[in-house]
Formats: structure tokens, sequence, C-alpha cells
């Protein structure tokens, strides 16, 4: 994950991981499944984005909605606006595929010890 939506990519002053994504990783996902690789083994540590993987699903295909039923804004601040997950356009090919996540930390996504708490303002601009 760092390699396409890794925090060093992104220039200091536009870090902000209310609106970076991990589209990159999507569309390696799709560059690779034209390779006919089907076993992935993603690692998400040293990421800009803080989108739990929004911006990947959408590179694959996927549609994420509000309740009016228009696609959100990419990033991980309009995931509050998130109301339906449509998976009728994702790539097929990924049925037939593994997806591990690697990862050294055992925080849950949200809460006071979650990963968006602990790790969301290492990305913001402010930070180094």
């Amino acid at each position: 994950m760092a390699a396409c939506a890794g925090l060093l990519l992104v220039p200091v002053k536009r870090r902000d991981p209310r609106v970076t994504t991990t589209y990159g990783v999507g569309e390696l996902i799709m560059a690779a499944l034209e390779h006919e690789c089907h076993h992935f083994i993603i690692g998400i540590g040293g990421s800009a984005t803080n989108d739990g993987g929004a911006g990947m699903v959408q590179a694959l295909g996927a549609t994420l909605l509000d309740k009016q039923g228009a696609i959100i804004a990419p990033g991980g601040a309009a995931l509050a606006t998130l109301s339906h997950i449509s998976l009728e356009h994702m790539d097929s090919r990924l049925r037939q595929c593994t997806i591990e996540v690697a990862c050294d930390v055992t925080n849950p996504l949200c809460g006071p010890s979650g990963a968006s708490t602990i790790y969301g303002p290492q990305k913001a601009q402010h930070q180094r």
C-alpha cells in the first residue's frame, strides 16, 4: 500500500487523510488481474489514507452511495455520508481471488484506540 497510496508519495502540504484514498491499491489489483494473478497479500502500513479501503473497492468497480443514491466523494471524511455499497459492477475476476491483509498492529478501525484515532493524525499535513 505504501508504494501506491503511501504517505511519502504525498507532499507534506497536501497530506489530508480526509481526502486521500486507496484508489491506487485498487488500480494495482486491476493491473495484476490482467496478468492473471489470483492471490494478493496487501501490507496496509505506511498509507497516506484513512478511507478504510473505500478507494480500492471503487477502483475495482464498487459504487459507494449516500442516502439519496448519489456517489459519495472520495476520501475518509465522505464515509460519514455512506449509506449503501453496490457491488453490481465489481470485477468478476475477484471471485477467484484470495486477498490477505498484512498488518503489524491490533487496533480496531474506530473508537478511542482505533486506527483512525491513533494513526489518522500522523497522515495530516502538520505531521512529518
